[in-house]
């Protein structure tokens, strides 16, 4: 929407304010940048501790460095990183429980000191991030999303795997998409699980079999360096593991509707029959759009719906999308402030509304996956 010309006369501020109420779009922007700002600057200061995420990550891998049989031995972890919470006689379990083949990735950080480690992580992840979003066409101002924010202070993985699926999704050789789509399922398998669907979809063969391939190929390659053992110890670990999770406090900040049934006593893995619409999800909009966005929110959004454990920074993924419908439209803006303020009310408020703007994204304000697609990349 082009503006209107701004008043030639600032002798008061009552022409100002007139001019601004004529520029609807301008006002909405304006308030959804300052509400984004204010939240973004409350979450940076509620921060317990910095990096609390990533220290997980970090102590993992130098256990695999230095004595890889501990590696999913939750306390040993776990005492690798006592600033975090708790105390040295009653700790928290932090554990790591990344696959082993993540440890490729996180190896290296685990030869750093811990703070050299999360600040080389925050900034290359999160720049990598912004650049794919970037050449998406979405806007810089999305990282100030609260989810965003959470996944980036924490030093979580989540804007490791936005960035390589967006990659992935933009690049014109299949070769090139297949591999870093085989990355990310080996960082994060739960976070990307349906790219197979994805991948067959848009009848991307040489992708598919080019990311099974270099899946294959680090579960050899880490088998061997860390032993095979490793992935006997992972499955338990996973067991172990959603135990923690399905506690009550776990629960109540989940946003995926298995927690959300377990949170109020159903059977959780009711949430299992919403798989079929996890797939159509993604499927339908392979097959009808190439936009990398609206891919990626299909993909991450569709792996919400279908998954069991997932706290509120995974939305990381969806927020690109929600950016750039922010810049084409109004209503765009006023999603972009209900999924700001999803993060401020109970876990299960935000599922609702998180789920719910993942359908308006992809819909667009005409309904046509196409139309979204083309006022995004005219």
């Amino acid at each position: 929407m082009a503006l209107g010309k701004p008043p030639s006369a600032w002798g008061g501020l009552v022409p100002v304010g007139k001019w601004l109420l004529e520029q609807p779009s301008l006002v909405s922007r304006l308030a959804l940048w300052m509400l984004l700002a204010v939240f973004a600057v409350f979450s940076l200061s509620s921060i317990q501790v910095w990096g609390a995420d990533f220290a997980c990550l970090w102590s993992g891998a130098r256990a695999a460095i230095r004595s890889p049989e501990h590696l999913y031995d939750f306390e040993f972890v776990t005492r690798g990183q006592p600033w975090v919470f708790g105390s040295a006689e009653h700790p928290t379990m932090r554990p790591f429980i990344s696959p082993p083949t993540a440890l490729f990735l996180l190896a290296p950080f685990g030869l750093l000191p811990y703070p050299a480690a999360y600040g080389l992580w925050v900034t290359l992840t999160t720049t990598f991030y912004a650049a794919m979003a970037r050449k998406a066409g979405v806007p810089i101002w999305f990282l100030l999303f609260t989810c965003v924010v959470e996944a980036t202070t924490g030093g979580q993985v989540t804007t490791l795997i936005g960035a390589l699926v967006l990659a992935a999704l933009m690049s014109p050789r299949p070769v090139i998409c297949g591999l870093l789509f085989g990355l990310a399922a080996c960082i994060k398998p739960q976070a990307v699980f349906l790219f197979p669907v994805a991948l067959i979809a848009a009848e991307n063969w040489r992708a598919l079999s080019t990311a099974f391939a270099t899946g294959l190929t680090l579960v050899i390659a880490s088998a061997l360096v860390w032993g095979p053992e490793r992935w006997l110890e992972w499955v338990s670990a996973l067991r172990r593991f959603a135990g923690i999770v399905s506690s009550a406090e776990f629960l109540a900040a989940g946003i995926t509707p298995f927690a959300a049934l377990a949170s109020i006593g159903l059977t959780p893995w009711l949430a299992a029959l919403l798989l079929p619409l996890s797939v159509a999800i993604v499927w339908t909009v392979f097959r009808k759009t190439k936009d990398p966005l609206l891919r990626l929110t299909a993909l991450s959004g569709a792996g919400l719906l279908s998954g069991s454990y997932a706290l509120r920074y995974e939305m990381a993924l969806l927020a690109p999308a929600v950016a750039r419908q922010a810049r084409l439209t109004t209503w765009g803006v006023i999603a972009a402030m209900l999924f700001a303020m999803t993060f401020w009310g109970a876990g299960q408020l935000g599922l609702v509304l998180s789920l719910g703007l993942v359908g308006v994204t992809l819909l667009g304000r005409d309904g046509s996956l196409r139309a979204v697609a083309r006022s995004a990349h005219p």
